[in-house]
């Protein structure tokens, strides 16, 4: 660790630590096992930017002593940083091999990743429209049921077709933000109204969902699936009211409702029958948004 710069103390419980820190704990078990070959996969998908510079030198630092390593990733400003040569999949077939991912283009790049370049986005934002704001979060204090983060006085407010951004660096409370809005964490002070309704301070996140709120969380594999169940069985779990047939969940009515819409295959969503536990951390998340635009005006 002293060599690496991997600040983490042994006598830590891992459930107690941030994610950034828990990579630095795999990173120390590999060193331990004197492994030659190493993967990571998405190692950087739920950290900070500062997180990401740290973990990506270590990762430099590896390499240069020795160590081969193979990095999956997404993202095209790692794969420059660090990669001597990049391999791009796509809908399992190899379509481009060994080349040295600094002489590419982002566009070239990209097209190889999903078969196109997407459209830039409009320079021109739409404006909000008029009316009551979506989400009012006005002087709330929170505390983590651990003790361990605080959230103090958060006050904004969210205009629908508005879209605004929360900057923070990973642990300074943004989970904590996050369940006190869907009423799963007790606030101390403040209010929360979701369109226009007073969700209370107690915690409750049936309220919230029935006010319309809906999450797509940062980690989706831990906090937003049931290992087990498949897609359609997830798709299902949108907080609104289950079609029945008798006293049976009619499976049928859900698959129209997918069917109906073409979120899924605008998301290339896995088939409805998979289960969930066995498709990757993106997969995953094409789950969880599908499931978000099934909702009634989210």
């Amino acid at each position: 660790a002293e060599r690496y710069g991997l600040a983490v103390s042994p006598d830590a419980v891992v459930r107690d630590l941030s994610i950034a820190e828990r990579q630095l704990v795999e990173i120390l078990r590999v060193l331990l096992m004197d492994a030659r070959a190493v993967i990571l996969d998405e190692p950087t998908s739920a950290l900070a930017p500062q997180e990401v510079d740290a973990l990506l030198a270590v990762i430099d630092r590896l390499r240069r002593d020795g160590l081969g390593i193979a990095l999956i990733t997404h993202k095209l400003a790692e794969t420059r940083a660090v990669a001597d040569r990049a391999t791009i999949l796509r809908g399992g077939a190899m379509v481009l091999s060994g080349g040295d991912p600094r002489s590419f283009t982002d566009d070239e790049l990209v097209e190889a990743m999903v078969g196109s370049v997407p459209p830039p986005l409009p320079v021109e934002r739409v404006p909000p429209r008029p009316g009551p704001p979506a989400l009012v979060v006005n002087g709330v204090s929170a505390t983590s049921p651990d003790g361990h983060a605080r959230i103090s006085d958060i006050t904004f407010m969210v205009q629908p077709g508005e879209l605004v951004g929360v900057a923070w660096v990973s642990g300074n409370g943004q989970r904590e933000l996050l369940d006190a809005v869907l009423g799963v964490l007790p606030i101390e002070h403040g209010e929360i109204h979701i369109d226009g309704i007073d969700i209370g301070r107690t915690g409750r996140p049936r309220k919230a969902l029935e006010a319309g709120a809906v999450i797509v969380p940062e980690d989706p594999v831990n906090d937003a699936v049931i290992g087990g169940l498949a897609i359609l069985e997830h798709l299902a779990l949108n907080g609104q009211p289950l079609p029945t047939s008798g006293p049976r969940i009619d499976w049928r009515a859900v698959r129209k409702l997918v069917g109906d819409t073409d979120v899924a295959e605008r998301l290339h969503l896995a088939p409805l029958t998979r289960d969930v536990s066995t498709l990757s951390g993106g997969n995953i998340q094409r789950v969880v948004l599908t499931r978000t635009f099934l909702v009634d005006d989210p």
